[in-house]
């Protein structure tokens, strides 16, 4: 039988293009097995000093698309401004993927939050900073996950 086969043109050419479908499908069901993977970490409060900026959280992500979301809390402070990224990187001066500033709330804590779509070609930390001018110390703590959609 398998000499038949291989003496045939035509049915090896049709084993061969069947070999190489088999092979993208196994590719594919690889590539599908981790989305929808989560990464997720909680951070309690650490001590933010004025001017100064703060790593809150790092997630190490593999490459593919992710849907990440921060929230970090500020403690209660009217004092100047409040400020949150998503840095593609674990350096302050990474490259920002999303961020928000805002004046604090003058009467509880200061919550503030980030979204954003981000495709890795490599394995990546992504980190979570927080910077505050308010004058004095403040506390800062919050969460990060991240979601893989691709």
């Amino acid at each position: 039988m398998v000499n038949q086969i291989v003496n045939d043109a035509s049915k090896a050419a049709s084993i061969a293009a069947l070999f190489s479908v088999n092979q993208k499908v196994d590719t594919a069901n690889s590539n599908l097995a981790v989305i929808g993977s989560i990464a997720f970490k909680n951070t309690a409060s650490v001590t933010a000093t004025h001017g100064n900026s703060m790593n809150v959280h790092s997630l190490d992500l593999t490459s593919g698309t992710w849907l990440i979301e921060s929230q970090i809390t500020w403690s209660p402070n009217s004092a100047g401004r409040r400020e949150h990224t998503i840095r593609q990187g674990s350096a302050w001066n990474s490259t920002l993927i999303a961020g928000n500033s805002q004046s604090p709330d003058p009467t509880s804590q200061t919550y503030q939050n980030c979204v954003a779509i981000v495709t890795l070609s490599a394995d990546t930390t992504i980190s979570v900073w927080g910077v505050q001018t308010s004058g004095v110390d403040l506390s800062v703590g919050g969460t990060v996950k991240a979601i893989r959609v691709k």
